[in-house]
């Protein structure tokens, strides 16, 4: 399996966000069963039921500020400047990131992700993405990234990131500690890699289905060397040697169609994501 997502300089990054969420998204979701605090483990349930947009299960709100947040986002706030008003960026080589009001798990709109097929399989990407301004040391902390998904097209036979979590180590290598929930033929995966490092794990989540909205969660923990993912029920636990992370970290999460081709048409639609360090 060939799969690596390129993250960007934050100099390269297009627009600006602040580090906290201000609560003037306007959601109308319920509360989060989170609660805030420095809980560990995967503490969000998985969803249940399916209706024709929204299924049936927990909302992740935009309207209260958990402990630690980065960023939150239903994309629910109608905006000209497209669904990247608050990210730090965008990827958009060979894709096109636009709101979505045919397709939400809250309504009125999502974020969708989506690539045209096209002659040479050229690199495509097509995702927003958060980078923390914190300069406060990660150890013991948690970074929390999860979202709803739902999948259209995605490409057979390569590789696709749609939700990605990285940090910066300080073992002095260059490059990145990330792990990622990717769509791997009609699996979904968790792939854990380290850039300079030997960190490498791969373990697989749950199978694909298309047109259904399903819930992703990734929480790693440099600490303690874990990296918890959940796809709906189905969860899972790596252990592997993390890096610890940089003092001034910068952690950064990616969300969309990551290191696709466009050999294939892929879309995707995202709605109530949330990125915390706690």
């Amino acid at each position: 399996m060939d799969f690596r997502l390129r993250l960007l300089p934050l100099v390269a990054l297009l627009g600006c966000a602040p580090d906290t969420f201000t609560g003037a998204d306007g959601s109308l979701d319920a509360q989060p069963d989170d609660g805030g605090g420095g809980d560990v483990a995967i503490t969000d349930g998985p969803i249940g039921g399916d209706a024709s947009n929204g299924d049936a299960g927990p909302d992740l709100s935009c309207k209260s500020t958990l402990s630690g947040t980065v960023l939150c986002d239903d994309f629910d706030t109608p905006n000209a400047s497209g669904p990247a008003q608050k990210w730090s960026g965008q990827l958009a080589v060979n894709g096109n990131n636009s709101f979505d009001t045919s397709f939400f798990y809250s309504p009125p709109r999502s974020f969708r992700a989506s690539i045209q097929a096209a002659d040479g399989g050229a690199f495509a990407d097509s995702a927003l993405l958060v980078q923390s301004l914190t300069t406060t040391s990660l150890a013991g902390a948690t970074l929390t990234t999860r979202t709803y998904a739902r999948i259209h097209a995605i490409d057979p036979n390569h590789a696709i990131g749609l939700l990605e979590v990285s940090y910066v180590p300080n073992t002095g290598a260059t490059g990145h500690v990330w792990a990622a929930i990717i769509a791997d033929n009609d699996k979904l995966n968790l792939v854990v890699q380290g850039d300079g490092t030997s960190v490498t794990a791969t373990e697989q989540l749950t199978d694909l289905t298309l047109d259904t909205w399903v819930y992703l969660q990734i929480d790693m923990i440099p600490s303690q060397s874990k990296v918890l993912a959940m796809v709906d029920a189905a969860q899972t636990a790596v252990s592997t040697p993390l890096a610890g992370a940089a003092a001034t970290p910068l952690p950064e999460v990616d969300l969309g169609l990551l290191n696709a081709s466009t050999d294939y048409a892929s879309v995707a639609n995202f709605d109530n994501f949330l990125f915390r360090i706690h």
